[in-house]
């Protein structure tokens, strides 16, 4: 959910700023509104990936890869549009897995379930 959160956040708020720009530059008012609304739209969606975004640990070294942390991060992580957060969360959308930008462990994506317990691997 919070990668979604994030996503779709990225979307909502990236027309912000040119909007403005077109409202002033062509003087029309409307463009301001709808710029408006889209800032609106962000600060919700912003709030509830920061509700969802610690929800989402590393399995090896328990960061939360989509919330902003003060760890380092791995050398080689990668970043899709200068975010290595939005690569984590097209990763989870997409692909159902993540490379953790922090320890480079690559983690697959399951659904967890409340109240049943997990099948135990046999030896």
């Amino acid at each position: 959910m919070a990668s979604l959160c994030f996503l779709a956040y990225a979307l909502v708020a990236a027309p912000v700023i040119p909007l403005l720009v077109a409202s002033f530059a062509t003087s029309r008012p409307e463009l301001a509104l709808d710029a408006l609304r889209c800032g609106g739209a962000a600060i919700l969606l912003w709030i509830f990936y920061g509700l969802f975004a610690s929800g989402v640990p590393c399995p090896l070294c328990h960061a939360r890869v989509i919330a902003k942390n003060r760890c380092s991060l791995n050398r080689r992580a990668k970043r899709s549009f200068g975010s290595h957060r939005l690569r984590v969360a097209i990763g989870v959308l997409l692909l159902n897995r993540f490379r953790c930008p922090y320890c480079g462990e690559l983690a697959e994506v399951r659904a967890r379930v409340r109240g049943v317990a997990r099948p135990r691997r046999r030896r």
